[in-house]
């Protein structure tokens, strides 16, 4: 069952578009540094593979790209995680999908796995 359909549920996060702050640098928590108005990070809206997308100039070690907001889990429902990765210039850097599971509060639920390969 699609609950985006039957039941109206958003789990997709806002678009980069939409704008950077909801895009974080740092953990995802509200609060933490965003890309909006940073100067490794630009909205390019005519990308030829992508059409719009987001551009970072990757400028440490980690670099870390998170939603902000929240995304609902139901009882029985699973999410699938995508990302596309282009490298335009320079050595391919290694990439990961991660994720963190929060209960009530916002705390970390115990023994979820947070990455993925």
């Amino acid at each position: 069952m699609n609950k985006a359909i039957t039941d109206g549920i958003l789990f997709t996060p806002s678009s980069f578009s939409a704008g950077l702050s909801q895009w974080s640098s740092g953990d995802g928590v509200p609060g933490s540094d965003s890309y909006q108005n940073a100067a490794n990070a630009a909205f390019v809206p005519a990308d030829q593979d992508f059409r719009g997308c987001l551009e970072l100039q990757k400028t440490q070690s980690l670099q870390k790209l998170r939603f902000k907001g929240q995304t609902p889990i139901l009882p029985g429902c699973y999410l699938r995680v995508t990302a596309r990765i282009k490298a335009i210039s320079g050595a391919l850097p290694s990439v990961r999908i991660a994720g963190f599971a929060a209960g009530p509060g916002g705390a970390a639920l115990p023994g979820v796995l947070t990455t993925g390969a």
